[in-house]
């Protein structure tokens, strides 16, 4: 047996389309399977039984809920999303100030926040935003992404790029950590601080350079250690042609990555 959907599957402009085409003489049991609407949905607004509210009538108006959208909307645009505290305060600070009567104290409960999303789910959606620091956004305008494209058009051209995509590179380097994560275990009860052994002793951090081409070949990756000398057992285990380097922080330096680059004889294309 399928289990009808908690959430609605279709959008205002298919329903609005649904109901354009019925008066024409399309049946209700076929705009429901063109446009993926329940039947009793279409039923229901061809017979006008959906502009009767069900339950309890909300704390805000509509208007009032889509200023406050067009508000996260903008807010994000901005560079300053929006989580459901902030949203909670938003909606209660605004009621606050309106001596609007509420059922709720201070400020809304998730309940009418699930609720509000799911009101306006056309609208907004929720999920993590990505990180970008002050210095990235401000160089990130319409001058420098025009000045960045039009520096590599004329290096494409002049080592004829377009012909040669196995010449075109890019790579990326990440961190990792050793450490151990904390975790629940068991313990004798009644103990406390009850250690665990690290073999490190500390935070050890190591960095991964990973480059490939637009042909798509993958070059072996290149392993940065933290410390002043490299030992044969940790050059172990790796992918084959892996290259290993150490530096006094772990992370990667202009002397090691312009060694890495003559080592894979990326060279030749870099310093023309």
């Amino acid at each position: 047996m399928t289990k009808k959907p908690l959430h609605r599957t279709y959008s205002h402009e298919s329903l609005g389309s649904a109901l354009k085409i019925i008066p024409t003489g399309v049946s209700i049991r076929k705009a429901s399977i063109y446009y993926g609407i329940p039947r009793s949905t279409l039923q229901d607004y061809v017979s006008g039984r959906s502009a009767q509210k069900k339950g309890r009538p909300n704390a805000i108006s509509e208007q009032e809920e889509k200023i406050i959208v067009a508000a996260l909307i903008y807010s994000a645009e901005c560079g300053w999303p929006c989580d459901r505290a902030d949203l909670k305060k938003l909606i209660g600070e605004y009621c606050h100030s309106c001596d609007k009567m509420v059922p709720w104290s201070d400020y809304p409960g998730i309940r009418f926040i699930r609720g509000f999303e799911k009101r306006w789910a056309d609208h907004i959606t929720i999920g993590k935003p990505e990180l970008l620091t002050v210095a990235n956004a401000k160089s990130l305008n319409h001058k420098s992404v025009d000045d960045f494209f039009g520096k590599t058009v004329k290096k494409y051209d002049a080592f004829d790029f377009h012909n040669h995509p196995e010449r075109v590179y890019n790579l990326d380097e990440t961190g990792f950590n050793t450490d151990e994560k904390a975790k629940k275990c068991f313990f004798r009860r009644g103990e406390r601080n009850v250690p665990y052994l690290s073999p490190t002793g500390g935070k050890t951090c190591f960095t991964v350079l990973f480059c490939g081409n637009v042909s798509g070949e993958i070059l072996p990756p290149f392993i940065v250690y933290k410390g002043m000398h490299l030992y044969s057992t940790w050059c172990k285990g790796g992918p084959d042609g892996t290259t290993y380097g150490v530096t006094s922080s772990g992370w990667m330096e202009d002397l090691i990555f312009s060694t890495w680059l003559k080592k894979v004889k990326l060279h030749f294309y870099f310093f023309q």
